[in-house]
């Protein structure tokens, strides 16, 4: 079964609910809601949502051009369900590609890419300080690994040298919060500063040879 990951107001779902009713079925799960639709699946990813993109562009043209008290349809992402009922993303892919090839591509590339990382101490000791979500401290090990062993020249391919040490700063102030030291004006929330050292650890570890 084909989602379609939509992200339209929440006081727009009773609408939503209404007049899709019939064509597509809203649902929610994990805090997400989708459109969902009962047509047998076709193994092919691009056709399979084009017949959903079809119609959902329909739906809005429908309402653009009529006095339904809603936004159009915003999708925001493509997914599907597991025989187990697992909602799993789905990749763009070049045509008549089907989700089980799709998913033992993605699974591939992360096996390369581990490979690569461990033949790469520095990758290894800054991804082993990032095992703990949440974690100020074993972020900025983290920081702390990668800034002393990658030049600046390639650093800058990756991130600003201003986010670079506001990264620093930010990690710095929370893992020292405790004594009261190091407080910095806007800190850095800990999501964005996660992304950041993992663009740097991608790029360190697909770097090498």
């Amino acid at each position: 079964m084909l989602l379609a990951w939509v992200v339209n107001p929440e006081h727009e779902r009773e609408h939503f609910e209404k007049i899709l009713s019939g064509l597509f079925f809203p649902f929610e799960k994990h805090g997400c809601w989708y459109l969902s639709s009962d047509r047998p699946f076709s193994h092919s990813l691009v056709e399979e949502k084009a017949w959903f993109s079809q119609r959902i562009d329909a739906v809005n043209g429908f309402i653009r051009i009529s006095s339904v008290p809603m936004s159009p349809i915003e999708v925001a992402g493509w997914y599907f369900v597991t025989d187990e009922g697992e909602i799993r993303p789905i990749l763009e892919a070049p045509s008549n590609l089907v989700v089980k090839y799709v998913e033992d591509q993605v699974t591939k590339r992360h096996a390369d890419f581990l490979n690569k990382l461990m033949n790469n101490q520095v990758a290894l000791d800054a991804y082993a300080h990032m095992s703990r979500h949440g974690d100020w401290y074993g972020l900025y090990k983290a920081y702390e690994t990668l800034n002393n062993n990658i030049e600046e020249v390639d650093l800058i391919n990756v991130v600003s040298k201003k986010k670079w040490g506001k990264v620093r700063r930010t990690a710095n102030s929370y893992r020292h919060s405790k004594y009261g030291n190091g407080h910095v004006g806007t800190p850095m929330a800990y999501n964005e500063a996660q992304n950041i050292i993992k663009k740097v650890l991608e790029y360190l570890v697909e770097k090498q040879e």
